[in-house]
């Protein structure tokens, strides 16, 4: 019944109120996402200069990611939109089921590549080697935990599509607190939990992401009924995968020129 209403309340009546209810949650929603990068670096920045140099130089390779997971999101959101608003909730079942783990997928590519390059990949950006010990703690934990953030950012574009982006906005909002709370738990230490510097401002945005993930796509499943726990055949994921990455990479595109202006 809730997946009816849920639908319904999407899908009908004004259209402008309900583009007005969708902009005013995802722009609290964009406001969340830059609410991450302030608090780490308002508290990273307590530890003096060169670590505080050392986030200015992660940001750069963090929204060029960023934009990859997102465009990916507006792909899956996309195509299950359009499945959602035709009444075909298994068709975007499927979508949403094989778009979640092809950006699994896409975050664990990106991990492998990316703990490997970190020297390289920041010298390029202009890092030296009086910060490059605190870039490699930080962004070692952000790779390893980027599924998080990629996957927390498609659930939510994921509720929207299905009707729920208050809920979104929401959970984005929750998960920005939370990591101002992290923050100068695990930076600065307390109690039993011992100062990480820099490396644990980003074990907070893990952390922070990982709840808000979990708790999103556990909507997405046990309320709408929109992530599949059974097997598909493969021809399946082929053809969704070639669906949702037709979509995603000129969405990746044009955010990519965005942020380069």
């Amino acid at each position: 019944m809730k997946k009816q209403e849920s639908k319904a309340a999407y899908t009908t009546g004004p259209i402008g109120k309900t583009m007005l209810t969708t902009a005013v949650s995802m722009l609290a929603g964009t406001l969340a996402m830059s609410g991450y990068n302030i608090a780490d670096t308002y508290f990273v920045g307590q530890l003096g200069k060169i670590p505080l140099a050392a986030m200015g130089f992660t940001f750069p390779v963090i929204m060029l990611i960023g934009c990859v997971f997102r465009g990916l999101g507006v792909g899956v959101m996309t195509t299950a939109a359009q499945a959602l608003g035709s009444g075909n909730n298994g068709k975007a079942a499927k979508l949403i089921t094989s778009g979640l783990l092809l950006i699994l997928l896409v975050s664990v590519f990106f991990a492998v590549l990316g703990i490997n390059c970190i020297e390289s990949t920041f010298a390029v950006f202009g890092a030296n080697a009086e910060v490059m010990p605190d870039i490699r703690a930080y962004m070692t934990i952000w790779y390893l935990g980027c599924c998080t953030a990629s996957l927390g950012m498609a659930g939510n574009d994921l509720l929207i599509a299905a009707g729920d982006s208050r809920i979104a906005s929401f959970m984005m909002m929750a998960g920005m607190i939370l990591n101002v709370i992290l923050d100068p738990l695990f930076i600065m230490g307390f109690g039993p939990v011992p100062a990480m510097g820099i490396k644990g401002a980003a074990v907070a945005t893990v952390l922070s992401q990982f709840v808000s993930a979990f708790v999103v796509l556990a909507i997405l499943s046990k309320r709408h009924g929109l992530i599949l726990f059974a097997r598909m055949p493969f021809t399946i994921f082929k053809t969704t995968w070639a669906l949702i990455i037709r979509y995603a990479i000129p969405s990746t595109i044009g955010m990519l020129m965005i942020d380069r202006k």
